[in-house]
């Protein structure tokens, strides 16, 4: 059964993320920000398609599109901010139809060799230099100029100094988000992560919280790993994915750091010794 054919019944994420034409992670955001109405229960998080076409019809015209949302605003950008990521944009012009600009940056789009369209993103440092760098989670133009607005606010927090509130997500919350918009769309290896993350990572990790987590925490995780006889080796190539879900996590603006930067991994020459040996 279509998600057009369900009428008012409840929807998944899944659901939601086609009927909206958008992906799991902005869904997940939006929900986060309580900017879907949706329903939290002890089964899973659903939605109405009613409420989403009423949500949808709340902005009819072309979106507003803010530097800062209503819900996270702590203080007004300095002029210096506001005179080299707003005003009159001044990054170079483009001939392509696919490139927007707004008052503090633009998003265009580019092919690449093997024909994939992916969208980037344009616009400049408080120091005035330029910044372009790949969108890689955003499908739409309304998803590419939402990792606008988010790489602009991180800019401002990151120059200013400002921590804001990321909620409440969970690691396993996280593993999910990584394995359905990261993993399996980037790596042909991405069924050996989610073993790695299903039957090792979440049973010791699920329940925290991300902001929670910390680098003693990840050591625990690791001297656990070692007791049970598991190679130092493979340890490594955990604490690598833990290190990629985190770094993603903060480009989802669901945490302020990145817990497993501090750790540092086990020397493999003993591995590469026995190896050799056999």
């Amino acid at each position: 059964m279509g998600v057009d054919t369900l009428g008012d019944n409840l929807l998944t994420v899944d659901d939601t993320a086609i009927y909206l034409r958008v992906s799991k992670s902005t869904v997940y955001r939006y929900i986060k920000r309580n900017t879907l109405p949706h329903i939290k229960k002890s089964f899973g998080l659903r939605l109405r398609k009613v409420d989403l076409d009423e949500w949808l019809d709340r902005d009819k015209i072309v979106p507003n599109f803010q530097l800062f949302d209503r819900q996270h605003v702590l203080t007004v950008p300095p002029i210096s901010l506001i005179d080299t990521m707003g005003g009159v944009c001044e990054l170079a012009k483009s001939k392509s139809k696919t490139r927007y600009y707004f008052g503090y940056g633009a998003i265009y789009q580019r092919k690449t060799k093997g024909g994939k369209i992916r969208w980037y993103l344009d616009y400049r440092g408080r120091n005035g230099k330029r910044i372009q760098k790949v969108a890689s989670l955003a499908i739409t133009k309304e998803e590419a100029a939402l990792a606008l607005q988010e790489e602009i606010k991180k800019t401002f927090d990151r120059e200013y100094g400002i921590k804001r509130d990321q909620g409440k997500i969970k690691f396993i919350e996280l593993a999910d988000m990584y394995l359905e918009n990261y993993a399996k769309l980037n790596k042909k290896s991405w069924r050996d992560d989610q073993y790695r993350i299903v039957a090792h990572m979440i049973p010791f990790l699920k329940e925290f919280e991300l902001q929670k987590i910390t680098p003693l925490l990840i050591e625990k995780y690791r001297a656990e790993r070692l007791k049970k006889g598991i190679t130092k080796s493979t340890v490594n190539r955990e604490v690598t994915i833990m290190k990629k879900m985190f770094n993603l996590a903060i480009d989802w603006n669901l945490a302020n750091n990145n817990p497993v930067l501090k750790i540092k991994l086990f020397s493999e020459k003993d591995t590469m010794k026995e190896r050799r040996i056999d």
